[in-house]
């Protein structure tokens, strides 16, 4: 049995999925909910005052709690660190972290560096532009998650930090759930992706309905790509893929 420090936004999953593992858990994130608090062996808030996200000096001061206590193996974390490589980082040297490390999450959500390695594995994806935003294209931050970020441009626009365009691309908005070791990937199943226009949210994520079969042609695509990606970026744990797929043909 080990004792695991669980961090993200929203660790109820997690919590659940280690307990029935036969572990228990501290679960670190924002909400506290009747689940997770009956589930966790401890909770403690890790969010920011007034807001739905996470605060790193308190995921810091807790996981140094966590490795003070000596019971705690390790540490790994979910949702809402997709932009905090850097917290990632700092959290290896307080405890042992399982999941992708914070300098290969840092390489992987860096967009120039993604969808570079994609052109160079001929690797379907959509158009992406670095220097500004063309009208009608997507305005996306490389830092966030859940589409609340995804805007569709108006007219011609500077990029902000960590930002980039996309072209729109016709297609079904789909995603891959995987695990991945560092170097092999392994395919869980496909799902739809549900994507809700929330003023002033066009691509609010709404959550996925799966797993879905896939024709066997972009099967084949997606099992090239997830083992390219994994091996490149050094992915590990749990991991999703996003892609678009209209008829035989898919987009990372």
């Amino acid at each position: 049995m080990a004792h695991l420090a669980l961090a993200g936004l929203s660790v109820r999953t997690l919590v659940d999925a280690a307990v029935r593992a036969g572990d228990t858990a501290c679960a670190l994130d924002v909400f506290g909910d009747v689940d997770t608090l009956a589930a966790a062996s401890q909770w403690q808030s890790i969010g920011k005052d007034g807001a739905l996200q996470i605060d790193a000096d308190r995921v810091l001061a807790a996981l140094h709690g966590q490795a003070r206590n000596g019971r705690t193996s390790a540490w790994l974390y979910g949702s809402g660190f997709d932009g905090l490589a850097d917290l990632v980082q700092a959290g290896e040297a307080v405890l042992p972290l399982l999941g992708t490390r914070g300098r290969d999450l840092r390489r992987v959500r860096d967009p120039l560096q993604f969808f570079r390695f994609l052109s160079d594995q001929a690797i379907a994806h959509p158009q992406v532009r670095f220097d500004r935003c063309p009208a009608g294209w997507l305005y996306k931050s490389a830092a966030s998650c859940g589409g609340t970020h995804i805007e569709r441009a108006l007219s011609d626009r500077e990029l902000g930090a960590g930002c980039y365009a996309q072209r729109e691309v016709a297609g079904r908005p789909m995603s891959a759930t995987f695990l991945a070791n560092g170097r092999k990937a392994l395919l869980l199943g496909v799902n739809v992706q549900l994507v809700h226009a929330l003023a002033p949210h066009p691509f609010a994520f709404g959550g996925v309905i799966g797993p879905v079969p896939l024709p066997p042609a972009p099967r084949r695509e997606l099992g090239r790509v997830l083992q390219a990606v994994t091996a490149e970026f050094g992915l590990r744990g749990l991991c999703s893929l996003d892609f678009m797929l209209d008829g035989a043909q898919m987009q990372v």
